[in-house]
C-alpha cells in the first residue's frame, strides 16, 4: 500500500474510473475462453469481498456484509485450484501472476482442521482468506462440521482437547475451498462421508465444475498456450493495485482514512425484483417437484455476491454509495440459476432459464459493456 501511494496512485484511479466486474469478465474471457472465466471472476471477486463492507438497503439501514466463502467442487482436474489458489497468490513458474490481495491470503495445504481451530484463534478480528485445496481431507475427522459451521457464520468457537481448551473466539476471516465430488449424468454426489456436509456447502457460495467438452478444450488450450508462453496477464498488477486501494478505502486503514470517502454498497427494490424474477422462472421449470433440494440462502448468496462484484465500480462515480450496476445483477443471476440447476439434480437446464430471463451468454460479453437487449427483442425471442 505505502509503494502504491507513493509511485502509482495516480495510474492506479485512472485504471479504477473505468475498472468494473464487466472490464475483469472481458479480461478473463480473453485469457480463458467462455466457461474457464468464470471460476477465476470468482475468486478474484471474492477478494474484494474480505473487506466485508456493509451493505445497506437505505441510509442507516444495515441489510448484509460482502463477505463471502467460495467453494469451487466438482471432478478432478477441471480447473480448481487454478483458480482459488494460482490465480490469488500466483505462480511464476508457470506464469501465473498474482490477482489477489497482498498478504491477506492464507495457504492452508497440509493444515489439518485441528490445527486449524488452534490458529484461528490468532486471526480475531482480522479479515484474511484462508485458502483449502483439499478441503475434503478435513472431513476425515469426526465432529469437524460443527466448529466449521460456527466459522462459516463466523460464531464463536470453543473447543477442548487434552492439551486444554481452544477459545472461546470468534472466526473473523473467510474461506476459499476446493473439494473433489463424484459428478453424476445429472447433478453430483458428495464423497464427503459425514451426512451433515450439506450444512457446510450451504453456507458458502459453490460451483459445480463438470468436465464437459468445452471445459476440457478450454483447459488444455490454456495449459498449451501457458507451456508456449502465449498468456500476457497484461492487467494483473494494476487489478491487484486497484483491490489493495479499495480494499484499505473500505476497511478504512489509516493512510487512506482522510484521503477517500467511505462508501457502502447500496441495496435497492430492483435488484431483489430481478433475483425473484430468477426464482419464478426456476420454480416454472421445477413445479411438479414434490421439494427443493436449495434453500433460499442460495437467493441470499447470489444478492451477496452482486453486491461484492459492485466494489470494482468504486472509482466509477462520485456517488455517495457503491451502486449495484447491472452487469453484477446479471453474473450474479447466472449463478444463481446454475446452482440451483445443479441443486435440483439438472431437472432444468441453466440455459432454458436465462434464455426465458432473457440473461446474456458470455459469448455474447462485447465491449463496453454486456449485450443489453431492447424489452421489444427480448419478448420476440420469448415468444419465438
Amino acid at each position: 500500500l505505502n509503494d502504491l501511494l507513493e509511485n502509482r496512485l495516480d495510474q492506479t484511479l485512472r485504471f479504477g474510473k473505468q475498472f468494473s466486474v464487466n472490464e475483469l469478465a472481458l479480461y478473463l474471457m480473453e485469457l480463458f475462453g467462455s466457461v474457464l472465466f468464470f471460476d477465476s471472476l470468482l475468486a478474484i471477486v471474492q477478494q474484494y469481498s474480505i473487506a466485508d463492507v456493509e451493505v445497506v438497503s437505505k441510509p442507516g439501514k444495515s441489510a448484509m456484509r460482502t463477505g463471502l466463502n467460495l467453494a469451487l467442487f466438482g471432478q478432478p482436474g477441471t480447473g480448481k485450484t487454478f483458480a482459488a489458489l494460482d490465480m490469488v497468490v500466483g505462480k511464476p513458474r508457470k506464469g501465473v501472476l498474482p490477482h489477489g490481495l497482498p498478504g491477506r491470503n492464507r495457504y492452508c495445504g497440509g493444515m489439518t482442521p485441528a490445527l486449524f481451530i488452534e490458529v484461528g484463534q490468532a486471526y480475531q478480528d482480522r479479515k484474511f482468506n484462508f485458502i483449502v485445496t483439499e478441503f475434503n481431507d478435513w472431513f476425515k475427522y469426526k465432529g469437524m462440521v460443527e466448529p466449521l459451521k460456527l466459522a462459516l457464520e463466523q460464531g464463536i468457537i470453543k473447543k477442548e482437547t487434552m492439551r486444554g481448551t481452544v477459545g472461546p473466539y470468534k472466526f473473523t476471516s473467510f474461506f476459499s475451498v476446493n473439494y473433489n465430488t463424484k459428478v453424476q449424468l445429472k447433478g453430483y454426489k458428495t464423497t464427503v462421508g459425514d451426512p451433515n456436509f450439506n450444512a457446510i456447502e450451504d453456507r458458502m457460495l459453490c460451483r459445480l465444475h463438470r468436465l464437459t467438452r468445452k471445459r476440457f478444450e478450454e483447459i488444455a488450450g490454456s495449459a498449451m498456450k501457458f507451456t508456449l508462453g502465449e498468456v500476457t496477464m497484461d492487467k494483473a498488477s494494476s487489478i491487484r493495485d486497484h483491490l489493495t486501494l479499495v480494499h484499505s478505502i473500505t476497511t478504512r486503514h489509516p493512510r487512506v482514512r482522510e484521503m477517500f470517502p467511505y462508501k457502502t454498497v447500496l441495496l435497492t427494490r430492483d435488484v431483489y425484483e430481478k433475483v425473484v424474477e430468477a426464482r419464478e422462472a426456476i420454480l416454472e421449470y421445477l413445479k411438479y417437484s414434490e421439494s427443493l433440494d436449495f434453500s433460499p440462502r442460495l437467493e441470499m448468496r447470489a444478492i451477496q455476491l452482486a453486491c461484492a462484484m459492485s466494489l470494482l465500480s468504486y472509482f466509477r462515480d462520485d456517488e455517495e454509495y457503491i451502486k449495484i450496476d447491472q452487469e453484477a445483477i446479471r453474473l450474479a443471476i447466472k449463478f444463481y440459476v446454475e446452482e440451483a440447476s445443479v441443486r435440483s439434480k439438472e431437472e432444468f437446464k441453466p440455459e432454458w432459464v436465462l434464455y426465458d430471463l432473457g440473461i446474456y451468454k458470455p459469448s455474447e460479453l462485447k465491449k463496453p459493456s454486456f449485450q443489453h437487449e431492447h424489452s421489444s427483442d427480448r419478448e420476440l425471442q420469448r415468444s419465438s
